[in-house]
C-alpha cells in the first residue's frame, strides 16, 4: 500500500511521516499525535504490515476527531478491515 504524505480527515491536514526507532522509543510501530495532526510510522515495517498500523492509526484520528468512542480493539479491528478489503478490492476506487 502506498500512502500519501498528507490526508484530510474531519477539516484537519494530517501528515504521515516515516519514522525512526518509533518502537525503541514509544514502543509503538505508529502514532496518532492529535495535538500536532500527525500521523508517525514505523520506518522499517514492511510494506503490508505498514498499511495496516497506517489504518489503526488513521481509525484513531477518526476516533479522536469526530469524538467516538471506540474501544482499543474496535479500532483494531476496524482498521485491519478496511486495510484488507481496499486491497484485495482495489477496483472499489474506481467504483462509479
Amino acid at each position: 500500500m502506498e500512502f500519501p504524505s498528507i490526508i484530510h480527515i474531519g477539516g484537519r491536514t494530517i501528515t504521515i511521516s516515516l519514522v525512526d526507532n518509533l518502537e525503541r522509543d514509544h514502543n509503538c510501530r505508529g502514532i496518532w499525535i492529535g495535538s500536532e495532526n500527525k500521523i508517525n510510522l514505523e520506518r522499517t515495517l514492511i510494506k503490508n504490515v505498514r498499511g495496516e498500523i497506517l489504518w489503526h492509526e488513521i481509525m484513531e484520528a477518526v476516533t479522536e476527531i469526530y469524538g467516538l468512542k471506540l474501544k482499543h480493539k474496535q479500532i483494531y479491528v476496524t482498521a485491519v478491515a478496511i486495510h484488507q478489503i481496499l486491497e484485495d478490492n482495489k477496483e472499489l476506487f474506481n467504483a462509479g
